[in-house]
């Protein structure tokens, strides 16, 4: 089985600080913006390419669970 930690490999540090804030911290994207110096833009950015890695992480796992 594909695992969170598995789903969240590859993501660099800025792109799981961004996901981790908005999903399961549930902060808005405005007080990530704040917190991180940069645009509200620049988040949802950042979060759509993260949330796209962990999306192509899973497919990749449950491919290879096909496998076995």
């Amino acid at each position: 089985k594909t695992t969170v930690n598995d789903a969240m490999l590859g993501l660099d540090s800025e792109e799981k600080a961004v996901y981790i804030a908005i999903k399961a911290e549930m902060l808005s994207y405005q007080r990530v913006a704040n917190m991180m110096n940069t645009t509200r833009r620049n988040i949802q950015t950042i979060l759509e390419r993260a949330e796209r890695k962990i999306k192509r992480n899973i497919e990749r796992g449950s491919q290879y669970e096909l496998n076995l």
